[in-house]
């Protein structure tokens, strides 16, 4: 019932998802529609970035934050694809303004996400995904043969980046207090309205290791 007024393309990849602008009855829509077959473990994200998305427009819209979402509007399953609509945002990406005021946008980022975490009820941290230090020390052998194998094969590199992460997770809590994370905060994923910054993509956004934005923004070049 959409019709597609334009292809949307993205300078980073959105995990193999096309995504548009489409109208019905006169109103703009933003829809990411993936190609998959309901067995396909891709689903799980798409699954995960509408609920997330539901979640936090609701609580930063009942807090009247700066930080937002487009508003989650359905999402439609068949047997070969699975897509979610939101509200159509006529904004700038964030990678547009300078280095200084992407900076100021994620602290802000960053400080709405903590301050949420401090209000989650128990059936919300039920619904959010979670990635303790446990989960990271279990993943860590796998990811680290992966880099190995993509970046040329520099044993010393990836041995020592093993050696200082490993480290650094054995001294987290295992059962620490997780906090809300975007976990791909990156300016390809802020919108830019007057006042209002709106969050999108989702679907890697966790409960998860206090600092893990921050600490992926420091891996960036740029900041």
């Amino acid at each position: 019932s959409y019709r597609l007024l334009r292809i949307i393309k993205k300078d980073v990849g959105c995990m193999d998802c096309s995504v548009g602008c489409y109208t019905k009855n006169g109103k703009k829509f933003f829809i990411k529609t993936l190609m998959a077959d309901k067995k396909d473990y891709r689903n799980y994200f798409v699954i995960s970035e509408w609920l997330v998305s539901n979640f936090l427009y609701k609580t930063l819209g009942s807090k009247k934050s700066q930080v937002t979402t487009p508003k989650p509007i359905e999402i439609i399953r068949s047997g070969e694809s699975i897509s979610v609509v939101y509200e159509f945002i006529d904004a700038k990406i964030l990678s547009l303004f300078s280095t200084g005021y992407q900076t100021k946008v994620f602290i802000q980022i960053i400080n709405e996400l903590k301050k949420i975490s401090n209000l989650l009820t128990e059936e919300e941290i039920k619904v959010l995904p979670k990635r303790s230090a446990l989960f990271y020390l279990i993943s860590l052998p796998y990811l680290s043969i992966l880099a190995f194998f993509r970046t040329g094969r520099n044993f010393k590199i990836i041995a020592k980046a093993f050696l200082n992460t490993s480290i650094m997770l054995l001294s987290q809590k295992i059962n620490g207090k997780l906090t809300l994370a975007h976990r791909d905060l990156k300016p390809h994923n802020v919108l830019i309205k007057g006042p209002k910054i709106f969050l999108i993509d989702t679907d890697r956004m966790a409960l998860t290791l206090p600092g893990y934005d921050l600490a992926l923004l420091n891996l960036d070049p740029a900041f």
